[in-house]
């Protein structure tokens, strides 16, 4: 992403989020393993659950977009990826 600041400098190293100071300001994470990003399950258009994908990390993580439809934290950075 271009920097130092990693996943894990605010989700944790376990991934499990929590209250981080970030540039002296707290925030809280959300969790990010494996049993958060099960849970953040989506519904398609026939209604049907499905399971986070690989484009919804990308929008996370590129783009700010929560599975929600909604942005994310302005202190989520925002980076590129390669496919």
């Amino acid at each position: 992403m271009g920097s130092d600041l990693t996943c894990a400098a605010c989700h944790g190293a376990d991934a499990h989020g929590g209250r981080h100071d970030i540039h002296m300001q707290p925030i809280d994470t959300p969790a990010l393993n494996c049993e958060a990003l099960i849970q953040m399950k989506q519904k398609d258009s026939g209604g049907n659950p499905t399971e986070y994908s690989r484009d919804d990390f990308r929008g996370a993580v590129v783009e700010g977009h929560h599975t929600a439809g909604n942005q994310l934290d302005q202190n989520m950075p925002r980076g590129q990826m390669t496919d």
